[in-house]
């Protein structure tokens, strides 16, 4: 399904905006990861700027700083 979506969003210049809890497939698929966490947006990055320190900081529900 998100090879699909990534050739529709290349093909058609759509935007997509997915949630995913599986970094590796944020890394792999998307422009750009951010980060919610409390209702505020906490991280937006690239998916090459996505550290393992900012995914412990999310899902241990600490705060980024980016």
């Amino acid at each position: 399904m998100l090879e699909l979506l990534a050739e529709l969003t290349r093909d058609q210049g759509l935007a997509v905006a997915a949630v995913l809890h599986q970094p590796d497939l944020a890394r792999r698929y998307a422009d750009r990861v951010a980060g919610i966490l409390h209702g505020r947006l906490v991280l937006d990055t690239p998916p090459a700027g996505l550290s393992d320190a900012d995914l412990a900081g999310l899902y241990a529900s600490g705060e980024t700083t980016r």
